[in-house]
């Protein structure tokens, strides 16, 4: 597994994203381009498996999607991803992050919930870009967010794809 930042392939990243979250409203290269995105790719560069997407201002790092491959889910890539993303925070000088799941989406509220993530506000309607419109939940990490992040990174990640 290679973790990076993809320059070029957003063709496969747009295909990654849309069997990831197949009632998601298609987005165009522009938004691969401006969006950093860090990317997991298979043993060899063939195909992405993963993918997290992120901003940062203001010291915060705003958690801003997160997407692992139906075929790789449940090894503890998506767990890996948002640590990635925390500890890339930290290094930034991010001193909070901030993230968003919808309330359906359970296996991602939990594993913010497992990153000690607190939930703080119920935005109405915050999902515009899928069908249906969806609520989501604003997470807030804790100062044990980044201790988890850093323990997180410290494990290997074996995914068999």
């Amino acid at each position: 597994m290679r973790f990076f930042h993809p320059d070029t392939d957003l063709d496969a990243l747009a295909a990654l994203v849309a069997l990831c979250h197949p009632t998601r409203r298609s987005r165009g290269p522009l938004w691969w381009q401006i969006m950093p995105t860090i990317v997991v790719d298979r043993d060899g560069g063939e195909g992405l498996v993963g993918y997290a997407q992120y901003s940062f201002g203001e010291s915060t790092l705003f958690l801003q999607d997160l997407g692992v491959h139906p075929d790789t889910r449940r090894a503890g890539l998506g767990r890996r991803l948002l640590a990635e993303q925390v500890m890339l925070g930290q290094r930034l000088g991010a001193a909070r992050a901030i993230g968003y799941a919808p309330v359906a989406n359970t296996p991602m509220r939990t594993l913010l919930a497992q990153s000690k993530f607190t939930p703080t506000d119920l935005i109405q309607g915050y999902y515009q870009d899928t069908v249906p419109v969806q609520d989501g939940m604003r997470y807030m990490s804790t100062p044990a967010s980044f201790e988890w992040a850093a323990a997180e990174i410290a494990v290997p990640v074996e995914v068999q794809v």
